[in-house]
């Protein structure tokens, strides 16, 4: 069954050209979905000022997922964004 107030855990990676700001955008996104973050991890490659970002969120359903998700590919210097597999 459903629960209006049950989250599901989904793991995501996020790849961007590394910023000012990023972290912030990205963050702010995740809580304008509803979505709690429960992890986050960041490396940059300085050679290539590339970030990966491997994000951990509690989140409603899978339609909210999708719609954070899109967002996030719309935020500036954001390369790409998948669910960990």
């Amino acid at each position: 069954g459903q629960s209006e107030s049950a989250t599901y855990p989904v793991d995501l990676v996020l790849r961007a050209h590394d910023r000012n700001g990023l972290i912030r955008d990205i963050s702010t996104v995740l809580a304008d979905e509803g979505a709690s973050v429960t992890d986050l991890s960041s490396h940059t490659d300085r050679k290539t000022m590339q970030t990966v970002m491997n994000i951990s969120v509690e989140i409603r359903d899978l339609p909210t997922l999708s719609t954070a998700m899109a967002r996030l590919e719309q935020v500036p210097n954001v390369v790409s964004i998948r669910r960990k597999v």
